[in-house]
């Protein structure tokens, strides 16, 4: 079984990297390359290389990364790789439009399976959202921001989502945050904001968001059936809860 990638259950993340300029050929700054040039920097992979190349075309597993997009609003998604020493298992995912690039550091998934590098899911006017696993049987949404002042935001352990209100219920990665009947948080990919979720029976299993059967979200609600305990016997509970973190 993998371990997960990130200790907090967001990535607000220090691992990429933008360019607000018209050109997409380079999110490095100059500057950034000719002190990189003149040291030598030893298994550092917070640091996007000066050098990358495109994963399209590429035989043996690296065949099994995303392919290359440009969507229908004109945004794209490119996935990149490095031979550098320090990173040459990460995949750099960049991705903008006409107007700006960033670029996203993967880190590790060339030697993991293939899902669980980032893929295209959906589109809005905010967000281009990317689904990744992150363990065994565990998923995990990506939101890239469609500008240049708001951060990314990785959101692990996902039992549901709505992509229209940019809602995602998931389970906390740390067990410290969590108790036998508090063990899932909703959080808003655009305002930020949270929703700890409070069951009326306890949770059935150690990784307590498998006691989760459906979960479903829209504008107005959060509906969430989960299969619990009580007085060590099984029960069903259903939670109805506004969606109001927007």
């Amino acid at each position: 079984m993998f371990s997960r990638h990130c200790c907090s259950w967001l990535s607000l993340l220090l691992s990429s990297g933008c360019d607000n300029r018209p050109s997409v050929s380079q999110v490095v700054p100059p500057n950034l390359l000719q002190k990189l040039a003149v040291r030598q920097v030893s298994r550092d992979d917070s640091i996007i290389p000066g050098h990358l190349v495109s994963a399209a075309g590429r035989r043996g597993k690296d065949a099994e990364l995303p392919q290359d997009t440009i969507t229908k609003r004109g945004n794209f998604v490119r996935y990149l790789l490095t031979e550098d020493s320090c990173c040459a298992d990460n995949v750099y995912i960049r991705w903008g439009n006409a107007g700006f690039s960033c670029t996203y550091i993967a880190r590790g998934v060339r030697d993991y399976r293939s899902y669980f590098t980032p893929h295209l899911k959906h589109e809005t006017k905010d967000y281009l959202i990317l689904w990744h696993g992150c363990a065994t049987g565990c998923q995990a949404l990506l939101f890239l921001p469609l500008n240049k002042q708001e951060k990314l935001l990785d959101v692990e352990d996902v039992v549901g989502y709505d992509p229209q209100s940019y809602t995602v219920v998931h389970g906390f990665p740390n067990p410290d945050q969590e108790t036998d009947f508090e063990f899932l948080q909703a959080v808003n990919a655009k305002t930020r904001k949270t929703k700890r979720v409070v069951f009326r029976h306890m949770g059935r299993m150690a990784q307590r968001s498998q006691s989760v059967d459906s979960c479903r979200v829209d504008r107005q609600k959060i509906r969430i059936n989960a299969t619990l305990l009580q007085d060590e016997k099984e029960v069903a509970e259903e939670l109805i809860l506004p969606n109001d973190i927007q």
